[in-house]
């Protein structure tokens, strides 16, 4: 993934490699400001990396949120999350358990500016 910090923003976009999980490991210790991980744009990759990150995100406590999209393992970066959030627009796919039958979680503006979630099968 492409990393970029932002403030107390880290921001992952594109493909999840193997490489990314002491890349972003590194990243955090290096700059311990940051509270929050935006998602940007990833297809997913390599899964134990998606779920090994997902946990590290877990255990420092850290947010996470999704704006674009966020497939396959970019997913368990986003479930690793403290708190998550999906920006404007933002959505991210999830395979559930043994069906493998995704499900969108998905963003909607309201017409107060407020954000509604909800879940669809595709």
């Amino acid at each position: 993934m492409e990393i970029t910090v932002a403030g107390d923003q880290l921001i992952l976009s594109g493909p999840v490699v193997a490489r990314d999980y002491d890349e972003v490991e590194g990243t955090l210790a290096a700059k311990p400001q940051i509270k929050i991980v935006i998602l940007r744009n990833s297809p997913g990759g390599d899964a134990p990396t998606g779920y090994h990150l997902g946990e590290l995100f877990r255990r420092t406590s850290l947010q996470t949120a999704v704006s674009g999209y966020c497939y396959s393992s970019c997913s368990r970066l986003y479930l690793g999350g403290k708190e998550r959030f999906l920006l404007r627009s933002g959505f991210t796919a999830v395979t559930l358990g043994k069906s493998g039958r995704p499900a969108i979680h998905q963003t909607r503006p309201l017409p107060d500016n407020r954000i509604r979630f909800g879940f669809g099968a595709i």
